[in-house]
């Protein structure tokens, strides 16, 4: 109990100066923090190592709020690739995400993630899942999504609109996909902005879960949500009603200001 309190008060103690350090140093504590997350993660001292990292991860979540708040340079940085965290950002440099994997051991995985945007002249950062809040209850073994793509859609009546590709693992075989839209407006993030026009609605965000150990999907491959390189057309898989993974897609093309659905697309 005394090694975790003693985690804490050290990175708490590294987070409070962030508003005077330099992309630079920024940068060394991204690189200090994931390499730290990974060694904890191959630990051998399993008594301590869960809440290690639970400590460690929490205070990666304060300190990306934090600097990214009060260093707005942060936001347009071109930080050097990290292994541990994954950093994406919007063509237009206004909308960032940065991701990781915790290091929890298994096939369940839980991801934690941090958005920062431009707010007028300031930076804002929401957190957008913080795994050391889920609570110990049985059966809570993952959290969060893993966020891989992030695309930069113009469109000609409201501006520029962020697509963003999530991945979520639940257990061996068994994960989930979205697609979510969001739209800077008045300096707030709007999040699943309405995007995608489907037959009845529009919505936006598009998500499903898959089951590759149920009959029928043995074989089959990971689904994926895929946009073209154009970036006006988007193909998400076709799941049916008994989770087996089918070789069709649902096909939405850009028409200019949304994602529509193809109906005659094959």
């Amino acid at each position: 109990m005394k090694k975790n309190i003693g985690i804490v008060i050290v990175y708490l103690f590294l987070v409070l100066p962030a508003k005077g350090q330099s992309v630079r140093q920024v940068q060394d504590m991204l690189s200090h923090y994931s390499q730290r997350i990974q060694t904890l993660r191959v630990s051998n001292d399993y008594e301590n190592r869960d809440d290690s990292l639970k400590a460690i991860n929490k205070s990666l979540v304060n300190y990306l709020k934090t600097v990214g708040e009060k260093n707005p340079a942060t936001l347009k940085a071109r930080f050097n690739p990290n292994e541990g965290i994954k950093i994406l950002t919007s063509d237009d440099g206004l909308f960032r995400v940065y991701g990781w994997d915790v290091g929890n051991i298994g096939k369940a995985k839980s991801f934690d993630a941090v958005f920062q945007y431009q707010s007028g002249k300031n930076t804002r950062t929401f957190v957008m899942n913080d795994a050391s809040e889920i609570s110990d209850t049985e059966g809570v073994v993952c959290s969060g999504e893993y966020y891989g793509e992030l695309y930069t859609i113009h469109t000609k009546d409201s501006g520029n609109v962020y697509l963003v590709f999530g991945y979520s693992s639940y257990a061996s075989g068994l994960g989930g996909r979205s697609l979510t839209a969001y739209k800077l407006r008045s300096g707030k993030l709007i999040s699943a902005y309405p995007f995608f026009n489907t037959t009845k609605e529009t919505v936006g965000e598009i998500s499903f879960t898959y089951d590759l150990e149920v009959a029928g999907n043995e074989h089959a491959y990971m689904p994926v949500i895929e946009i073209s390189k154009d970036k006006q057309t988007i193909y998400i898989p076709v799941i049916n009603k008994d989770e087996k993974v089918t070789t069709k897609d649902l096909v939405y093309k850009f028409d200019g200001n949304r994602f529509v659905y193809d109906k005659s697309a094959r």
